[in-house]
């Protein structure tokens, strides 16, 4: 395994949350119809089926020379995926909130509940480290992978998330929203 060196490009794959929007699509079916035409609520429900990355996928990428390491991202979400990956190679993240991949539906789903999406279980979806994240980009996409390049890691420790002109600094969690919802909804 190659040391990372700040700057490198970090990619992820898959779209935020897809398989956890898919749950609550139907766990909150009813709740979501009084604000949800039912084609949205339909499409999210079929997510579930289509939103894991196998490592079959994985394996197909050419050349593993592409990528430093490659992180799961799952129970906590991307947040929880980001300060993951900052933690194990101790370093910095700069990541870009607007280039995150994220379906309209889990939007909708999540702002209607109240959860944040990005602290929701990612199961599905992967972070890559590449010192030359286009090249790594590219052969994903070959591949049939959706990704992008959503951000980079830097030389200090700071592990920041910038919308537009705010920056937001991740925070150590532990619980992942759907938890803290259910919990919030007994």
């Amino acid at each position: 395994m190659r040391d990372i060196s700040p700057e490198s490009d970090i990619i992820m794959t898959g779209y935020t949350a897809l398989s956890k929007t898919a749950y609550l699509a139907d766990a909150y079916r009813n709740k979501l119809e009084d604000y949800l035409p039912e084609n949205i609520i339909k499409r999210a429900c079929m997510h579930s089926a289509g939103c894991f990355m196998s490592y079959d996928e994985i394996a197909a990428i050419p050349d593993r020379n592409l990528y430093n390491k490659i992180y799961t991202i799952g129970y906590g979400g991307i947040y929880k995926a980001l300060w993951d990956v900052a933690e194990d190679i101790n370093c910095g993240i700069r990541v870009y909130l607007k280039d995150i991949s994220i379906k309209q539906e889990t939007v909708e789903i999540c702002n209607i509940l109240d959860i944040n999406p990005y602290m929701l279980d990612g199961t599905g979806s992967y972070l890559f480290v590449a010192e030359h994240g286009s090249s790594l980009l590219r052969s994903l996409e070959a591949a049939g992978v959706h990704a992008a390049v959503i951000g980079y890691t830097t030389a200090d420790n700071d592990r920041v998330v910038i919308n537009n002109d705010e920056v937001k600094y991740l925070s150590f969690r532990v619980t992942d929203e759907l938890e803290r919802y259910e919990s919030d909804n007994r």
